[in-house]
């Protein structure tokens, strides 16, 4: 699962609007959209603001499985 829908993820689960987490990062609700569109790449001090929003550890929002670094990799080669 890749960085935007893990944060479209955390964000329903704990019943945030994007209007909501915008509010909480002083930042228009469309930067949440883009972050979660992964056409904008939250910075560091915005990833721990967001892991303190939806208390889980900020590794675990960037982690990235195996399997997903498997697909980035054949995506990059043109397998």
């Amino acid at each position: 699962m890749n960085l935007g829908r893990r944060l479209k993820k955390l964000r329903i689960k704990n019943n945030l609007t994007q209007n909501d987490v915008a509010q909480f990062l002083s930042v228009d609700r469309t930067i949440v959209t883009k972050y979660e569109n992964n056409t904008l790449v939250p910075n560091d001090k915005t990833l721990y603001k967001l892991s303190v929003l939806f208390k889980v550890e900020k590794n675990e929002l960037i982690y990235f499985k195996v399997y997903d670094i498997f697909i980035i990799v054949i995506f990059l080669l043109n397998i």
